[in-house]
């Protein structure tokens, strides 16, 4: 590799890592989805929200780690924010009801988007707020 190119790698390097401390530093959960549903990227919010190492989510289904309902009822994988703009509906923002398995119970909006990727692949982008302490 030429003494130019590798110097541009570095900075791309640099640049990424600045760019993973800014969105881990976010109090938001941020997840990125493929097209089959599972986790990509994730910021360490998502990781806390849903108490699982780093490791153990990434490529994990979203429906696998976050427990969601409406008006008490659980919401099935393929409704899932993420399965809903990939499937589709390229911009949705909704409430749900998060049970985390021990006693806590939080409501969370989630606004999720669609991205098309080269060669006609999409994603799922979805942000994850905690609304609870403002709806009570």
């Amino acid at each position: 590799m030429s003494i130019h190119l590798t110097s541009l790698v570095n900075q791309l390097r640099a640049i990424l890592g600045k760019m993973e401390v800014a969105l881990g530093a976010i109090a938001d959960a941020i997840v990125w989805t493929g097209s089959n549903g599972k986790i990509q990227w994730c910021n360490t919010a998502f990781d806390k929200l849903v108490n699982q190492p780093h490791i153990l989510v990434l490529n994990a289904k979203l429906s696998d780690l976050l427990f969601l309902s409406l008006a008490g009822e659980a919401v099935a994988p393929e409704s899932y924010p993420n399965m809903r703009v990939l499937g589709g509906e390229y911009e949705i923002t909704e409430e749900y009801e998060f049970h985390d398995g021990k006693h806590c119970s939080l409501i969370l909006e989630i606004s999720g988007n669609c991205v098309e990727l080269a060669g006609g692949d999409r994603s799922s982008i979805l942000v994850i707020r905690d609304v609870t302490k403002a709806k009570h």
